[in-house]
């Protein structure tokens, strides 16, 4: 094993919603217009998403986290911009506090008609987003090791960017309700253990032949080798509405695969997976302020303490690489919340003050607004 730290590129996916300037509802309907205009700015990194109020955006490959930052502060601000200049605002945050599901329309395109076809009102109401963060990793062997070195890790991933506590105009209870609702399609969840690529390429070859996925993009787990790229895929998080939340946590993911890539692979625990789904519930549940299972320790540890700890193990990668900022700011999240401790907080000073739901609602999506574009040059 290596002894120094390893530098692994990233690339950075997120996914944003778009509300009606006026009434601060999703819109159903985007027009060409906007995505045009988006496109002529942007390029191909902007693309369309399973239904038209939704949008996302993709960094390239990019070698270190602060080059990652800085094309996502221009790719957030410009499109914030120009959604604005077509009575839209731009909103990154898994789901919507208040707008219904069945008045979201399919995007066009073949692609999103035969997942509305085949998925029904499972894609109807999958009005969530997320952020998927890509690890460069060349190995074909090497990229499912890391992913199943990886599964104890997601649900920290999944606490430290909750962003889904509201769920049709009601308050869930929870900090993520995203996963309840994405999990309702089949392929998703936490990784089944694999013992190398050619186990990895039986189970998609099996899946293919026997009818029932022949497409292995549409294996949706939370952490996957990429059909179209060298690399391992994150995606358990929620979109953080916060840039450098994002950052922070595309910090966390490079840092891990470099001690992974210098450290020695310890077989996985043979309840990995079962204890990962109970953290990931766990999580989904409390964010931040949640008490996870810990193998190695046979008992409850707050994340607070799990995620000091890990700053405390990724300290000399990060530092090495160049992010050691930006993954000493875990810290911070944990101290301050999430996007949805915001959201809860600006909901409940709303309904205090005595306002009624709607405009609690609207306050909420006020302060996605903002925090959407904080750290980039667009204007709320």
């Amino acid at each position: 094993m290596n002894t120094k730290p390893v530098r692994h590129t990233i690339g950075i996916e997120e996914e944003y919603l778009l509300v009606d300037l006026e009434t601060r509802e999703l819109v159903a309907r985007h027009n060409d217009a906007f995505f045009n205009a988006s496109r002529k700015a942007l390029g191909e990194v902007v693309t369309s998403e399973l239904l038209q109020s939704q949008i996302e955006i993709a960094t390239g490959v990019c070698k270190t986290v602060g080059a990652a930052r800085k094309e996502l502060a221009k790719l957030r601000g410009t499109l914030a911009t120009i959604a604005r200049e077509h009575d839209m605002a731009l909103v990154a945050s898994s789901t919507h506090p208040f707008s219904m599901w069945d008045a979201q329309r399919t995007s066009k395109g073949a692609r999103y008609r035969k997942i509305a076809q085949d998925y029904r009102f499972v894609a109807r109401r999958a009005v969530v987003c997320g952020m998927h963060v890509h690890g460069g990793i060349d190995d074909k062997d090497r990229r499912i090791t890391v992913m199943n070195r990886l599964v104890p890790y997601l649900p920290l991933f999944l606490a430290l960017s909750t962003s889904s506590p509201f769920w049709q105009g009601h308050a869930t209870g929870m900090k993520a309700f995203r996963p309840t609702i994405f999990g309702e399609f089949p392929r998703t969840g936490i990784p089944q253990v694999m013992a190398d690529w050619a186990e990895w390429k039986a189970f998609t070859d099996l899946f293919a032949k026997s009818g029932l996925c022949t497409d292995s993009s549409k294996i949706w787990w939370d952490a996957r080798p990429s059909l179209r790229q060298p690399t391992l895929e994150l995606r358990t998080a929620e979109i953080c509405t916060r840039l450098e939340d994002t950052v922070t946590l595309a910090a966390i993911y490079q840092s891990l695969l470099s001690l992974f890539a210098r450290t020695e692979d310890p077989a996985p625990h043979r309840f990995q997976k079962l204890v990962t789904e109970e953290n990931k519930w766990r999580a989904q549940l409390g964010g931040v302020e949640a008490e996870l299972a810990c193998l190695k320790r046979e008992r409850l540890i707050p994340v607070r303490q799990l995620v000091e700890e890990l700053v405390d193990e990724l300290q000399e990668d990060a530092e090495a690489l160049g992010c050691g900022e930006e993954l000493h700011k875990a810290k911070d999240i944990v101290a301050r919340g999430t996007s949805a401790d915001a959201q809860l907080a600006a909901w409940r000073a709303a309904r205090e003050a005595e306002v009624s739901e709607e405009q609690a609602g609207r306050d909420v999506v006020d302060l996605l607004i903002r925090l959407t574009v904080e750290g980039t040059k667009a204007a709320f």
